[in-house]
This record gives structure tokens, sequence and C-alpha cells, in this order.
């Protein structure tokens, strides 16, 4: 799989950082340096990679947040060809910007209708193929290319921690990791604005969870979907939930003390690593995205924690 979207992914790197007013010491996945500033151009590429052209003739679709939608749009446009994205009514005026910069129909809907899609692998009324960024294997296998870059560059890694929104990402760096270094144990990563995947290993399977608004993008859901669940029980050893507060100071450490710009989703890793009770040993965060919206990190920076 590396090789098919090498042509359109950067390797990035694995940088040492020690933080400051901790003192626990990390190495950070850098997905934010990603072209599209995030990780998401990996499964997209995959999916865009493993279908023919007449197959794509009509196009392409989609469900997100705004970065696989972001990622999308650019794949498609690069290749002439239409996108539509669907974005819940809570979707950052950041990602939405770049999301029509690269020439996408935008439809936004409400936070259901949004879920019903990504459930359902439909937008409705709209031509074209749909992309699924999760429970797709392509789209897994494409996130899992970054597992095994960590294992080139950190060969005696212990813990990866992971931001989790559908699991695609932590499944997929997971499946690559353990075949090749059993004893690596990946912890995914969630906030306190939705709970879904921590929720389902206390209950024992799937279970409904309230979601509710922040600064915090890109993770977070009503539910771990059905067809995801065997995997996750399978692949993730740990499940932690950080607060909007450990998430900000994250962002701020990061920021201030690595030169390094995290959104929320990405910086949720770093958040868990601070905290020192992951894990002992060599601990690499995955920073899966720095789209973060100008106004939210200056706000950040200054101390306190956005509304929004």
């Amino acid at each position: 799989m590396g090789g098919v979207i090498r042509s359109h992914v950067r390797r990035t790197p694995l940088l040492h950082f020690s933080d400051p007013d901790t003192g626990v010491d990390m190495h950070l996945k850098l997905e934010n340096l990603q072209w599209n500033g995030a990780f998401k151009v990996r499964p997209a590429a995959a999916l865009m990679e493993s279908v023919t052209t007449s197959e794509l003739a009509a196009g392409v679709c989609t469900a997100s947040s705004g970065n696989f939608g972001i990622a999308v749009a650019a794949l498609a446009a690069r290749r002439g060809i239409p996108a539509t994205v669907v974005v819940p009514h809570t979707a950052p005026a950041a990602k939405l910007e770049r999301l029509q910069r690269y020439g996408a129909r935008v439809l936004k809907v409400s936070q259901e209708k949004w879920w019903e899609t990504i459930l359902t692998r439909h937008c409705d009324g709209v031509p074209g193929l749909y992309f699924d960024a999760v429970a797709d294997t392509r789209a897994q296998a494409g996130g899992g290319t970054i597992g095994l870059e960590i294992l080139e560059d950190l060969p005696d890694v212990d813990t990866v921690l992971v931001p989790f929104g559908g699991g695609g990402l932590v499944c997929g760096i997971s499946a690559g990791m353990k075949a090749i270094r059993p004893r690596v144990r990946v912890i995914a990563c969630e906030s306190e604005l939705a709970t879904p995947l921590a929720a389902a290993m206390h209950a024992g399977r799937p279970v409904t969870v309230p979601c509710h608004p922040g600064f915090v993008s890109g993770i977070g859901a009503a539910s771990v979907l059905p067809d995801m669940w065997p995997l996750l029980r399978q692949l993730i050893d740990d499940v932690v939930v950080m607060s909007l507060t450990d998430i900000a100071a994250a962002i701020r450490t990061l920021a201030l003390h690595g030169h390094v710009v995290a959104e929320g989703a990405g910086a949720v890793s770093v958040a868990a690593a601070r905290t020192g009770r992951c894990s002992p040993g060599r601990t690499v965060c995955v920073i899966s995205g720095g789209n973060i919206g100008a106004g939210a990190l200056a706000t950040i920076l200054a101390g306190q924690v956005p509304e929004a």
C-alpha cells in the first residue's frame, strides 16, 4: 500500500519531544505536516488509487467533519472530477473554507443526517462513488502506513497513542504494527465531548453516547460503528478520555515549546501522554492533523479554552 499512495503523501517525520511542563518524553508522528494538514490524505489516496477511471467518471462523495473531505476534494480536483462532501452543521469554518478552496460541493446537514450518511455509506441524491474513511479496509491500510513508518524510525517503540474518530486510523496502525512487533501497545484517545469507544469497552458492545459541541472536531461520534467493533476489540489495548482543558494545554505546549501546530483531535494523543499514565517506555503520539482555526489557536495560546 505504501507504494500505491507514495506519490500522494509525504513521509512525515518522527521527532523526539520532552514536555517542559510535565517532564514526559515522547515522540511525535507529525501528520499535521501532510500537504493537506492531516493524515486523511493517506486513506483518501488509497481509495482513489484502488478504483478505475470509469468508476470515478461520475465523481466521488463522502461524509466528513472536514479533514477527509479536504483530502478527497483535493485528489478529485487533481483528476478533474467532481467531489461532494456532506458535513455536520458544527464543522469548523476553517475546514469548510479549505473544502471550498478545492472546489468541493459542500452539503451542510444536521449531526443526525451526517451520521446516517456514514452508517449507510450513501449520499442521498448525489451521484458518484462513495468513499468510506473508516470501515473500508483499503482506507485502513492507507492510514496503517503511519505505523510502518513509525517502526522504521523507532523499531523498539512500546506504546502508540492514536486519536480515535471512527476507528479506521487506529485499527490500520495497530494491525500493521502488531504484525511486525506484537508487543506494541496501541491506545485510542478520545475527548470528553463524545466517548463512544470508552463506553463500548465498558459495556462490551456499541452503545449510544451524547455528543457535545466544542473546539475538538474530527473525533467523537454517537456510537462505534457496528462493523468496526470486532476489529476494535481485537486491535486496541486501551482507551483514554481527555478533557478539553488538557487538550488545550497540549496544543499550547506543542506550539510554544515544540513549534508544532496541532488541531484539537491531533493533540489528544499528546494530552494523554502528558498525564504520564499511559505507559512507560518509548511512546509515540500520532499528531493526526493541524487544521485549527486562527481564532481557536489564539484563544488557546492566551491560556483559555475555546468555546467552539
